[in-house]
């Protein structure tokens, strides 16, 4: 089995591996010893701030900022014995893809200790172990895999680098998405993530690399979900017609030529400066993002020292944290955001029903609402509506949509592919509902 000092030694050496186990290093199960806690924090930090581990000066000027007296002495003796460890027997990146294991299984001994010191083992501190015992994971990517680079799918290249949504009347309407921020909201199973997915597909195609980190559907559903959507094919159909469903899998692989990327967090388990640190780890592993797909908003969490006098307060600093995202990484971010009730007997959202938090209204850069009402569901239709955009363009407007829970598919009403698809279907458009 691999020492822990091993371990911590050659991530203070190598940026791939501390890329990699960077994230499980700072878990207490992992080092219950805080001075190696504390030296792969440091090394961690300073390598996704300057893109680059410490050099021997550093490890000085932060060994002299530590207090004086044992914390500091025990950092200098521990981190002179790792520097001292030899690992040029290693390959850097099997090295850390075999590490993970071992840590794991350091941490589930760690956390049966815990348990057996306890005088009594209730289910919360059970769980409460079990969920730091499943935190231990490498930094890298888990999910949907890279989509081939083709460049059938390339669309001309826009003066001012909007990316195209896929959806072409919202495209005429707001131009594409820039480097802002955007909200959907609606009521709850309206089909908020299945936009939002509809949203990476179409940008995958057209090039461009996607980040997805959901914070509310397990990586196994939500890459069933792309799936579906991509195929054009039902639950059943997976199973039933599995070789039809994998041929036009392949087919929509080859004539992609961007990427898709998939992160699971659990809900309230990621803050804004945690996100930033994921964006920038992926930037540098993996290359530049250019869409970040945030599952959604409300699930994220505030950090213990940006939390306000309340929750509406919180909301908004949520939004305008997650906001900065777009500059500090020159991305476009695309979320989601819950509608405080249904639509009116008029059947539109407007921002008034965004009242959870007006400051999530100020914070984003453009507001879509999603609306389906009863009748509408019947049909498989919906409207996409433009609230606020960065010059007002489009606003007031209405986009008819086809929604498709089965195929996870949402796309514009009108769109010649639409029309093929609900015919194969036996789907009859509703009247009234064009654009």
């Amino acid at each position: 089995m691999i020492t822990l000092d091993t371990v911590i030694a050659f991530a203070l050496k190598d940026p791939v591996v501390m890329d990699q186990l960077g994230p499980a290093l700072r878990n207490d199960l992992v080092s219950a010893n805080p001075f190696h806690r504390q030296i792969a924090e440091f090394a961690d930090d300073f390598l996704l701030q300057r893109h680059k581990l410490p050099g021997g000066g550093d490890w000085e000027m932060w060994l002299e900022s530590l207090p004086e007296g044992p914390q500091r002495q025990g950092c200098r003796e521990t981190l002179g014995r790792l520097l001292a460890v030899d690992t040029s027997g290693f390959d850097a990146t099997y090295f850390a893809d075999q590490a993970i294991g071992h840590l794991q299984m350091g941490a589930a001994q760690v956390a049966k200790a815990r348990l057996n010191a306890l005088p009594q083992v209730d289910p919360d501190s059970l769980m409460a172990l079990a969920e730091r015992v499943k935190e231990v994971r490498g930094g890298g990517l888990q999910g949907l895999a890279r989509l081939d680079d083709v460049e059938t799918w390339a669309h001309p290249v826009r003066e001012d680098d909007l990316v195209s949504t896929g959806f072409p009347v919202l495209d005429h309407l707001i131009g594409g998405w820039g480097k802002e921020l955007w909200l959907i909201f609606a009521d709850s199973g309206v089909g908020k993530s299945m936009l939002l997915q509809n949203f990476a597909a179409n940008a995958a195609l057209r090039g461009k690399r996607v980040l997805h980190v959901t914070l509310e559907l397990g990586l196994g559903p939500q890459i069933r979900r792309y799936y579906r959507q991509i195929a054009h094919a039902a639950p059943g159909d997976m199973a039933r017609d599995e070789n039809e469903v994998k041929r036009k899998l392949r087919h929509w692989f080859r004539l992609a030529s961007g990427e898709i990327l998939l992160m699971e967090f659990p809900a309230y388990g990621l803050t804004p400066q945690d996100l930033h640190r994921c964006v920038e780890r992926i930037n540098r592993t993996n290359g530049k993002v250019d869409i970040l797909i945030l599952d959604y908003l409300d699930l994220l969490t505030v950090g213990k020292t940006s939390r306000g006098k309340n929750a509406y307060e919180d909301l908004g600093r949520l939004t305008h944290e997650t906001r900065s995202l777009c500059s500090a990484f020159d991305l476009s971010v695309l979320s989601a955001s819950q509608a405080v009730r249904r639509p009116e007997k008029k059947g539109r959202l407007t921002i008034r029903d965004m009242g959870d938090s007006y400051n999530k209204v100020r914070g984003a850069d453009g507001l879509l609402s999603l609306v389906q009402l009863p009748e509408e569901e019947e049909m498989h239709q919906g409207r996409l509506g433009v609230l606020k955009v960065r010059d007002s363009g489009g606003r007031g407007s209405e986009i008819a949509l086809y929604i498709n829970r089965e195929l996870s598919v949402i796309q514009e009403l009108d769109h010649p592919n639409t029309v093929a698809l609900m015919q194969r279907l036996g789907h009859l458009p509703a009247a009234g509902l064009t654009p």
